[in-house]
């Protein structure tokens, strides 16, 4: 279940998430990444963060702004805050860091 810590987190994320990260989508895609990102957040908020995680970082590999932020943080914050290692290689992360950046 979620603490108060990670129902904190996951307010910020999903604001910042839902006002940035759609503009940035070409129309045709951004039904399937809102729902794509809709079923990742749906495990985050189980706390399932190996499932939430795995769909965020594929959506950040495809460009999702919101998804990239989440993802990121979640690599880097998951040992301590998830209790579970979230893999990416270095270049993914700084490539995520760089998307998330750009809204």
């Amino acid at each position: 279940m979620m603490n108060n810590r990670h129902k904190i987190l996951l307010s910020v994320l999903i604001g910042a998430s839902a006002l940035l990260s759609a503009p940035a989508q070409a129309q045709g895609t951004v039904a399937t990444a809102d729902a794509r990102f809709s079923d990742a957040m749906d495990f985050y908020q189980l706390g399932k963060w190996a499932q939430a995680y795995d769909r965020l970082a594929a959506l950040a590999d495809d460009n999702h702004a919101g998804a990239a932020r989440i993802a990121l943080l979640m690599y880097r914050f998951s040992p301590s805050l998830y209790g579970v290692t979230a893999n990416a290689s270095k270049e993914q992360a700084e490539r995520w860091a760089r998307i998330a950046s750009q809204q």
